[in-house]
């Protein structure tokens, strides 16, 4: 099993094709700053068990609309994934702090500074990117970097929206300036990440 945490990029891609089972879902918790990604687990058999279920409730759902059993026997499985001793967590990040991920989350797009977020936590500015560093792990501009850049990697491998147009739809100024963040981030530029990665997407 792998546990792929948000901000990471990943492929599945393999030498040897093999059954897959991929259970999408957020949380706010995360995990500690020095965990491998992805983490890997061997499955144990309740978690098979679980995974056997589920596979067979989804190919029963004629509908293709998930019902509260599927619902409810996916959460049970997370639960029992989520508890494993190998995962190390951060501890929970305060209120404020929450606010302002959620607010970036959600307005990534648009022209977000360090003044109105630290404004938004109720800190000043010194502090808030003391506190943000120590509770992300980053500063507040790479933090805002690294979600432009994720909604930009899924934009180009599930859209066929131009590159400039993805620039402008994930808030970078111009197309030149986003390659070169792109290319930083995830080591190829817009174009070559496309070509590369959406055929098997």
């Amino acid at each position: 099993m792998a546990i792929i945490p948000p901000h990471s990029f990943f492929h599945c891609l393999g030498k040897n094709p093999v059954a897959t089972f991929w259970l999408a879902f957020s949380f706010t918790r995360k995990l500690a700053r020095d965990q491998d990604i992805p983490v890997l687990l061997a499955p144990r058999d309740t978690e098979l068990c679980l995974i056997r279920d589920l596979r067979g409730m989804v190919l029963a759902d004629t509908k293709w609309e998930p019902t509260d059993e599927i619902y409810r026997n996916s959460l049970a499985l997370l639960q029992v994934v989520l508890s494993r001793p190998e995962l190390r967590w951060q501890p929970p990040v305060p209120e404020n702090f929450a606010r302002v991920r959620q607010q970036i989350e959600m307005s990534f797009a648009s022209k977000i500074t360090t003044p109105d977020l630290a404004r938004r936590a109720g800190l000043s500015v010194p502090g808030f990117n003391r506190a943000f560093r120590r509770h992300f792990g980053t500063s507040p501009a790479r933090f805002v970097t690294e979600i432009r850049v994720r909604e930009a990697a899924r934009l180009l491998l599930l859209t066929d929206h131009t590159i400039d147009a993805v620039a402008e739809m994930t808030g970078f100024p111009n197309r030149a300036y986003f390659s070169r963040v792109f290319k930083k981030v995830t080591g190829k530029a817009p174009a070559t990440f496309r070509s590369k990665h959406q055929r098997h997407s």
